[in-house]
């Protein structure tokens, strides 16, 4: 026994640390100090080994440019790269910060170094133009030059032409294409409306001011406000839902649309929320969501880009961004660790074509050229700050369309308190068998009855029927069971653990259970009488019956506490760390049990509810009660 309870106790430490509170309102999340990621990569960086370095020799291999006027074949040849740190004091020409690389290469000539290209200058150079292809393409894309393309402010034109006077979607794009310098006629009701929307959105320096190339000229700064203003992400469907319907009359519309989401997302990115044709009567966004394989559960009529950084940060930083977090040290190390692999998925875009690109300046031996270079820790270093700055170019290209983290500056404190915090007794195993009989009573109906009589059968009351046909309850009760054991699982730290044949809506059971558990107390079954007596043997020689019995519900007190701690930590961090001496808490709860007892009486006894009620309430206490009986 004391095997088994070192046995339960290690696989909740394993298990445990799940620490969220669920119900049908709201989510509690225990959060602690966020410890910023102190990026140790340069000091874990270390030299190649030279060992590990040796590509074989090809006597095929003949380098273009003669020696001398000999050739030259360095197939197995090895090169050592290092970046030495300069002191400033001797060399103060490396401290000097120039706005152009020509003027860093001019410099070079002055003080007489041999000047090498950089990877660094490689993609400055393309970066200009990439800028030049991007801004030519949404210029000629927004003002209708592009070939197979409707221009999106023409499109939000003739949507907004066939919404009603008075829907609030009309309000919607008359702001959008106002920022476009278009005038658009609008209902006297709807005026103040858009003038909030736009005042709402120039608030909002991050949406509403140009940046990149969108501030060389003043075309490209409408554009600019023009589509950051429409990659708006709705958490409702009024708004998207309306124009929704239009594009669900209007083929030639709803086209167009998918026409400039998917230019969209081949320029830049995929979505990173719902778009309107995605939208689906009877469904949440975040089922929406999930089938789409989207990451924000929300709706814009232009979505905006993901990228596999802002996906990061937003798992990271759900809950919060914490105060002086480095990004970009927790998106390197999580490349490095795996985690974020920059390989473009099926569905991506140029921008994360671009990004893998850059990947071997993290991780250099995934190059073809692993072989043949022997990095020193100061290179690698270097390579790494080149991957910073040029991953921060390529987004600035993308500006636009790409979203950002849309966590808020918050610093969670370590909870002060930290205790048990049951939502219902946890007892998983019976919530889960007991889910099990439910399915399998449901399965012999359902392969004897016809499904319409199940469902013209109702369950009975001891004055009536139950109201819901047989077979919605029994699936009912069947389901929050499951959902009972998944909550205690959460509770308690558990992993739910389903047989391979045994398919669970899990999201709905769950949900289901939070909301009997929520409303619990107005469950009209709990205010039936529950005290019962079966009769479980009789004795023929003394002639006396024995039977079981719930006599009455009573009040028990329930204490919980951590004999073992809970680890916890910072959604988002890798590493869980014990709560603070002291902030463990005991937890004591009051239940309502059932009373019951084993009785004996004379002869062949057996007692309906009602006679064993009337026992019970004429003499209120167990003994009394046995007393009678006897």
């Amino acid at each position: 026994m004391k095997m088994l309870s070192i046995l339960a106790t290690c696989a909740f430490l394993v298990v445990g640390g799940a620490w969220v509170t669920f119900n049908v309102f709201y989510r509690v999340v225990v959060k602690t100090d966020y410890h910023p990621h102190q990026s140790k990569i340069s000091l874990e960086l270390k030299d190649d080994d030279v060992s590990e370095l040796g590509a074989a020799f090809n006597p095929e291999f003949v380098d273009r440019r003669l020696l001398d006027q000999w050739e030259v074949n360095s197939s197995a040849a090895t090169l050592q790269l290092d970046c030495p740190d300069m002191q400033v004091d001797r060399n103060p020409e490396f401290d000097i910060l120039y706005p152009s690389y020509k003027d860093a290469i001019n410099s070079l000539r002055r003080y007489g170094y041999e000047f090498l290209p950089s990877a660094n200058l490689v993609d400055g150079a393309a970066k200009q133009f990439d800028d030049g292809l991007y801004a030519a393409i949404d210029m000629a894309l927004y003002t209708g030059k592009l070939d197979n393309l409707t221009s999106p402010v023409d499109w939000v034109e003739q949507v907004a032409a066939k919404l009603d006077s008075g829907a609030q979607a009309k309000a919607f794009l008359a702001a959008a294409l106002e920022l476009a310098g278009k005038e658009m006629e609008l209902d006297p009701s709807l005026a103040g409306t858009k003038d909030q929307l736009l005042q709402r959105f120039e608030e909002n320096e991050l949406l509403s001011k140009p940046i990149a190339f969108y501030a060389w000229n003043d075309e490209l700064k409408w554009i600019w406000r023009f589509s950051k203003f429409l990659q708006h992400e709705f958490d409702e469907t009024q708004i998207p839902g309306q124009i929704a319907a239009v594009l669900s009359g209007d083929a030639e519309l709803l086209e167009s649309y998918k026409s400039l989401v998917a230019h969209a997302g081949q320029m830049s990115n995929p979505a990173n929320c719902l778009s309107l044709d995605q939208l689906q009567v009877g469904k949440t966004m975040e089922e929406l969501a999930a089938t789409h394989n989207v990451s924000h559960p929300s709706v814009a009529i232009f979505p905006a880009s993901t990228s596999k950084e802002t996906e990061l940060f937003d798992r990271l930083f759900a809950r919060g961004r914490p105060e002086n977090v480095n990004f970009m040290s927790a998106l390197i190390e999580r490349i490095l660790s795996g985690e974020v692999d920059l390989a473009p998925r099926d569905n991506s875009g140029w921008y994360d074509q671009q990004v893998y690109a850059l990947e071997t300046l993290l991780i250099p031996g995934a190059g073809q050229e692993n072989d043949k270079l022997l990095l020193t820790a100061r290179y690698k270093k270097r390579l790494l700050e080149a991957f910073k700055s040029m991953i921060t170019k390529r987004r600035e290209t993308h500006a636009r369309q790409l979203s950002a983290d849309k966590s808020t500056t918050s610093k969670p404190r370590e909870p002060e308190s930290i205790e048990p915090r049951l939502r219902v007794e946890p007892c998983a195993t019976y919530y889960l068998r007991t889910a099990r009989a439910y399915r399998f009573v449901a399965n012999f109906l359902g392969s004897t009855l016809s499904k319409k009589a199940l469902q013209n059968l109702k369950g009975l009351r001891k004055n009536g029927d139950r109201g819901k046909s047989l077979a919605d309850e029994l699936l009912e009760m069947q389901n929050r069971s499951y959902g009972l054991y998944l909550v205690v699982c959460d509770d308690i730290g558990m992993a739910p653990q389903f047989a391979t044949d045994e398919a669970v809506d899990q999201e709905a059971c769950y949900a289901l259970a939070c909301q009997w558990l929520e409303q619990v107390k107005d469950d009209r079954d709990l205010a039936i009488d529950t005290r019962v007596a079966v009769p479980i043997s009789y004795d023929i020689v003394r002639e006396r019956t024995k039977l079981w019995a719930t006599v009455g519900v009573r009040l028990a007190r329930l204490d919980c506490k951590y004999l073992q701690p809970p680890k916890i930590r910072v959604p988002g961090e890798k590493q869980w760390q014990d709560p603070k001496t002291g902030t463990l808490k005991p937890k004591r709860y009051v239940i309502a049990v059932d009373q019951w007892a084993e009785l004996e009486g004379s002869g062949t006894l057996a007692l309906t509810r009602d006679e064993l009620r009337a026992i019970c309430n004429k003499h209120k206490t167990l003994e009394a009660i046995a007393a009678a009986i006897k």
